[in-house]
């Protein structure tokens, strides 16, 4: 296997947890919007208020969702965004 000089492999990556930050930390009992997405922006993964809250972005029928190709392709996100 080729690698650069001083490059650092998978295994040598010391990953260290990220702490909760006020208003990530869903709370039990207070419902809260849960989004995950990739590095393209695609869509993996949203709860019920997610998918509410974010509906004129899934209506596009193409899959996988995609944030950046609602906000810069779709006429619908001027609506959606006040600003």
């Amino acid at each position: 296997m080729l690698t650069r000089r001083g490059a650092v492999s998978r295994s040598q990556v010391e990953y260290t947890p990220v702490p909760p930050r006020a208003g990530v930390t869903p709370v039990p009992g207070n419902p809260s919007t849960s989004l995950s997405r990739f590095a393209r922006h695609d869509l993996l993964a949203a709860n019920h208020l997610a998918r509410a809250l974010y509906a004129p972005m899934l209506a596009d029928p193409r899959r996988p969702a995609n944030n950046a190709r609602f906000v810069y392709l779709d006429p619908a996100s001027r609506e959606f965004f006040a600003d």
